[in-house]
């Protein structure tokens, strides 16, 4: 059984504010000194649902996980990250090679990537990238493959040739179930991903990682010639403003008057 997964690397989303610059001309942010860049967190919780697949099955079938990510050479360190997790082989799609501007293109991208490598049973995608969150390459990876979509996973089996999810829902969960192959985006509910250890990611140094470009996808000219792009207009950080309101008095009790009579006054209780 193979299950490839699709992960994307981004700018660490816990950078500090000030640190966080857009470029007014490429409408992109840019990585400023001491910013990291990371698998999506969302991403991760993908990578560890397929390994706990994996350790599932372990000495009952052999499942091989392997990741996926269109992006630059600098993407490798976050491959290996994936690789130390568990994941067996790696594969980077050259961006430079592709124009990857909206979410339709990355999910072709990913889908040629994907059916050029391998023929997976199991398709598994973060719930949403942590940085523009808009959560539709791994649905558009399932149109395009016409397989049955799972989304917002909290848990993953396979038996029998289908695989079973829990889905999160607003009052509580949902299981569902469909034949193999298919896709299945994991929600945040799944839990924390591993750290890995010293001894994993020493060995994720010897596992294979290939690289993609546009040599690699047949037909990929004709496709990408008739696809819809995305335009940027504008990106811009949002702006942060304060109303700050220091409340005197000569007791708690007469402090706390004042502030319950302010919040009525707003309107908040």
């Amino acid at each position: 059984m193979i299950i490839a997964v699709c992960v994307k690397q981004i700018m660490d989303p816990e950078v500090p504010p000030p640190l966080f610059q857009i470029d007014p001309e490429t409408k992109q942010a840019i990585r400023s000194a001491g910013v990291e860049m990371v698998m999506s967190p969302f991403d991760e919780q993908a990578v560890e649902a397929a390994v706990q697949l994996k350790e599932a099955e372990a000495g009952k079938n052999e499942i091989s996980v392997i990741l996926f990510s269109v992006g630059t050479a600098d993407a490798k360190d976050m491959l290996k990250h994936g690789l130390s997790m568990g994941a067996d082989e790696a594969v980077l799609i050259s961006a430079e090679d592709f124009d990857v501007s909206d979410s339709f293109a990355t999910a072709s991208v990913l889908v040629q990537a994907i059916q050029s490598v391998c023929e997976p049973d199991l398709i598994l995608t973060g719930r949403q990238a942590a940085d523009f969150d808009v959560g539709v390459v791994g649905i558009g990876v399932g149109e395009l493959l016409q397989w049955p979509i799972l989304n917002w996973a909290k848990s993953v089996t396979v038996e029998s040739g289908q695989v079973k999810v829990e889905r999160v829902l607003s009052n509580g969960v949902d299981r569902v179930s469909c034949d193999l192959p298919a896709v299945v985006s994991i929600a945040n509910e799944f839990g924390v991903p591993r750290k890995p250890s010293l001894r994993e990611t020493m060995k994720s140094a010897r596992k294979p990682m290939s690289e993609l470009n546009s040599d690699a996808f047949e037909g990929s000219e004709k496709l990408f010639d008739h696809m819809p792009r995305q335009k940027t207009v504008d990106v811009a950080e949002p702006e942060k403003s304060s109303d700050c309101q220091i409340i005197d008095g000569d007791s708690a009790a007469e402090i706390a008057e004042k502030l319950v009579s302010t919040i009525r006054d707003a309107k908040l209780i």
